[in-house]
């Protein structure tokens, strides 16, 4: 039988006895092209069995219902366009046909017949969709500037009766109708935010039957730059000249920016993140700034200024004294302090390691720079230090000051008595710069000795006298004089003297024994042989060659011991006043040594008149002054103008010395 008269047959049957079938088929099925898609059918359970069935199709471009498959008994029927891609439920009577085209949607139809001659129909729409394919996210603009840009994101995909949602991750993307919009396939973003793409970000396309989504998504927003840090090392403010510096930049930006450097507002050559200087010289002192560039956003920033100042160490200081020798009391001095290299903030200046001292005398001028002393002394001698100082170093130079002065305190240390087998040993000691050069005298007579020691091995009595001690200063051109007053005694003789003790107390006590006398001799006689010594009677003018003062004493002499022995020295202390001896003014006091045939010391008058007794054995002594010639002269001169004649002396006081 042809297809035809099986359909002949089969319309005839169904007109027969024929009811709807609605529940055999759902109103609707749909299916994607490329894939299969089934008709289910649902039979009532009172079908006792099917005598045929037909699948027929028609679509709005073929109104006119036309064959897909037909079955009558056991014989199958399919439409030539269907061949290969229908499939038949022999049980269920279920429909499968694929892969479905997109000329396949339209209405299907299933006739059923039953044994019974009951004819069951029903029809279902078949709703043909293109696949979810190739999904995808597009945006613009390219290059999304935070908050100046609004990006929309749009879901791209292939198929029909698409829908899409958008997700963040495993959250969809949540709009609140201004900051995120949700328009259909697109996700809009208004004055977008550096994170607010950052993802992931992907979109699902959707329709009846599946999904497929986007590959992740993630949009960079640039931004900044912003939060631009520099660090410097080394970190001191002030850098000495010659040393190396390094500088580096950081910058919050997307993309990253370009660090540029600035030295005083100027834009330097060098760019990058670091800046490193070496050999810094005061030229490269200043303000460094690092200015960041974002040339997508076009957005400049700079970072705080750092300032550095680059200075040359201080060296060569050099302290410039003067030239000519300096002498206390006559010269001035300038000490002038300069570098070689390098400026100073502060000059400091030390004596002898101490802080120096200003004075009216000691006075620095506006920079410190020089010290003069006006009228330098002998403590301005001394090691002067000066500190020139900057922030860098410290640089220190020093100069010795020699001050030249004296001689001053000129004296002689020595013993003044000393025995004939005792070595004589007298320094003559003098504050002198430089040392001074000693010349010595005995008695007036120069001495071959020029060192300031005088040394007398094994002396005899003729080195009893007066030594002179002058110390010259070859630089201040002062000469200075000290006198020391030697005796000499015989061997043993100044161990057989009482202590100091001993003698006080037994002068004390002849002085008291004496007042007692005297006053007895006043009392019983009332005639004393006594002199004036200050009140003599005088000439008014001297004659040539003759004594102007005169003093004689009562004398007895019964012997002469000085006759077997001519070599004695005599030392005498007087003390003279103005109207004796015109030549000096006020006490004055002459130490004498002069050569006798044997002599005795006489002890010096304490009072204005004295009465010379010595165990009722008088003294007579004449002394001869020519004050004339003594006018303009020193102590070593005077010892030689000076006569002094003995005419008797008692046995008694020739081992008594006085000085």
């Amino acid at each position: 039988m042809d297809f035809y008269n099986f359909r002949l047959l089969l319309l005839i049957l169904t007109a027969i006895g024929c009811r709807s079938g609605d529940s055999l088929l759902p109103p609707n099925i749909s299916g994607v092209i490329g894939r299969n898609v089934t008709f289910p059918t649902v039979l009532p359970a009172s079908i006792s069995g099917v005598a045929s069935l037909s699948w027929t199709f028609k679509s709005p471009t073929q109104p006119q219902p036309s064959p897909v498959y037909t079955r009558l008994n056991d014989n199958e029927k399919v439409a030539s366009g269907y061949v290969g891609r229908i499939l038949c439920n022999k049980t269920t009577f279920a429909l499968q046909l694929g892969p479905l085209t997109s000329m396949d949607g339209g209405t299907y139809s299933l006739s059923v017949i039953t044994l019974d001659m009951v004819t069951l129909t029903a029809e279902t729409i078949l709703e043909v969709l293109e696949a979810v394919a190739d999904v995808k996210v597009i945006y613009s603009p390219r290059e999304p500037v935070e908050i100046n840009s609004t990006v929309v994101l749009t879901c791209v995909a292939q198929g029909s009766s698409l829908s899409y949602n958008w997700m963040n991750g495993s959250a969809p993307v949540v709009a609140d109708g201004q900051h995120v919009t949700l328009n259909r396939s697109q996700l809009i973003i208004s004055s977008v935010f550096r994170g607010d793409l950052l993802g992931p970000i992907y979109c699902i396309a959707q329709n009846k039957l599946e999904s497929a989504r986007s590959p992740v998504f993630n949009l960079t927003v640039s931004y900044g730059p912003e939060k631009v840090a520099m660090t410097r090392v080394p970190t001191d403010e002030v850098l000495k000249k010659g040393s190396n510096m390094t500088l580096s930049c950081t910058a919050q930006s997307s993309p990253v920016a370009d660090l540029l450097w600035l030295l005083n507002g100027v834009l330097l050559p060098m760019k990058g993140s670091t800046l490193y200087l070496s050999g810094l010289t005061e030229e490269q002192s200043g303000n460094y700034t690092c200015m960041a560039y974002n040339n997508i956003t076009r957005r400049y920033t700079v970072s705080q200024v750092t300032t550095v100042s680059i200075i040359e160490a201080i060296s060569g200081t050099n302290i410039s004294g003067p030239a000519s020798l300096l002498i206390a009391g006559n010269s001035t001095a300038n000490l002038t302090c300069k570098a070689l290299a390098g400026k100073a903030d502060r000059v400091v200046w030390f004596k002898d390691g101490k802080s120096l001292e200003t004075t009216p005398r000691v006075i620095l001028n506006g920079d410190k720079s020089t010290v003069s002393i006006l009228e330098v002394q002998k403590e301005d001698a001394g090691k002067y230090s000066c500190h020139l100082i900057n922030s860098v170093n410290t640089d220190i130079d020093n100069y010795v000051m020699v001050i030249n002065y004296g001689p001053e305190n000129v004296k002689i240390t020595g013993v003044k008595q000393v025995e004939v087998v005792d070595t004589v040993v007298m320094t003559c000691l003098a504050a002198s710069v430089p040392a001074p050069t000693y010349v010595w005298k005995f008695n007036g007579t120069v001495l071959d000795t020029t060192t300031a020691e005088y040394k007398i091995n094994k002396p005899d009595y003729r080195n009893s006298g007066i030594y002179t001690c002058e110390a010259y200063n070859p630089i201040t051109g002062l000469t200075n004089i000290a006198t020391h007053s030697l005796l000499v005694k015989g061997e043993g003789e100044l161990h057989d003297q009482l202590s100091d003790g001993a003698i006080a107390a037994i002068v004390i006590t002849v002085l008291i024994i004496l007042a007692v006398i005297i006053a007895f001799i006043i009392h019983k006689k009332r005639k004393v042989t006594e002199f004036s010594f200050l009140h003599p009677t005088l000439p008014s003018e001297s004659q040539d060659g003759a004594p102007i003062g005169q003093c004689t004493f009562p004398h007895h002499i019964k012997e002469k011991p000085w006759e077997n022995d001519p070599y004695w020295h005599l030392t005498v202390v007087l003390h003279m006043r103005s109207t004796l001896c015109r030549a000096f003014s006020g006490n004055s006091c002459i130490h004498l040594t002069l050569d006798l045939f044997k002599g005795v010391v006489l002890c010096p008058w304490t009072s204005d008149r004295y009465l010379v007794d010595f165990e009722g054995r008088m003294l007579e002594a004449m002394m001869w002054l020519y004050p004339a010639s003594l006018a303009g002269t020193n102590e070593a001169e005077v010892n030689q103008q000076v006569s002094l004649l003995l005419s008797g002396v008692s046995e008694p006081l020739l081992d008594r010395m006085c000085m």
